[in-house]
């Protein structure tokens, strides 16, 4: 019990020289008469500001950030194309949410270099067909607009009678093209090369000869000026609005 006694009143020995700042040469930490600790827990009264019910709701529910809207273009067609291009627009979007506009490229003269870069030639086909009778085409005409896939009547070549999903400059373009359609529905479609150009519009082969040959290029370049949020989603559920062609930034 003495040895008990005697630990306590080492103990409280020990306490009161280190309060009283005789022991922090030995890590013991010099007493404080405040507490400086409450202070960052503290209210600033002078940060405090009274506010109506309005501006409370506006703090706890901030309103959502302004929407970014977007400008795109797609493009440029020529003018047979144009009208597929614009028919496809008007199932997806109404006449006031974009525009078709004509540009004309100037093509330099004969002996300089060309002012426009010369399209691709596109040989490559994604098509359906050869179908037996107009009625058959007809009713394929109508699954394909049902689900919202861009066509082509193909009235001429060894492919006809059909409809052109797409037209490419490579093989594999056209087979990237292919494979992505049974995802949206259709099943039937195959690729044909059309070494002739007779299954539609033939392209320039070269900058001279356009130059040599014409002057001036009239072609159609869709803008949709305002995309909004909804408009996004809209085209880009129905993409593409034509094949081998993509919205670019206006």
């Amino acid at each position: 019990m003495k040895w008990l006694l005697g630990l306590l009143l080492l103990a409280n020995g020990v306490y009161f020289l280190g309060s009283q700042g005789h022991l922090t040469a030995m890590g013991w930490p010099a007493a404080s008469s405040g507490e400086p600790e409450r202070l960052t827990h503290q209210v600033r009264p002078d940060t405090l500001r009274l506010v109506s019910s309005e501006e409370a709701e506006k703090i706890i529910n901030p309103p959502p950030p302004p929407v970014q809207n977007e400008c795109w273009v797609l493009g440029p067609f020529d003018e047979k194309t144009s009208v597929s291009v614009k028919k496809n627009l008007l199932a997806l979007l109404t006449p006031e949410q974009f525009q078709m506009d004509a540009v004309t490229a100037v093509a330099s003269t004969a002996g300089s270099q060309a002012s426009e870069k010369s399209p691709a030639v596109l040989h490559w086909l994604v098509y359906m067909g050869r179908y037996p009778d107009p009625e058959m085409v007809t009713k394929k005409k109508g699954e394909l607009r049902a689900r919202k896939v861009a066509f082509e009547p193909l009235t001429q070549g060894p492919f006809s009678p059909g409809l052109v999903l797409g037209r490419y400059s490579t093989q594999a373009e056209a087979q990237k093209a292919l494979d992505d359609l049974p995802s949206r529905g259709v099943h039937t479609a195959k690729i044909g090369e059309d070494k002739e150009g007779s299954a539609g519009p033939k392209q320039a082969t070269s900058a001279a000869s356009a130059a040599s040959n014409s002057p001036a290029v009239k072609t159609f370049q869709v803008k949709v000026p305002v995309v909004s949020p909804s408009t996004k989603a809209a085209l880009e559920a129905a993409k593409p609005v034509w094949p081998g062609h993509n919205w670019q930034p206006c």
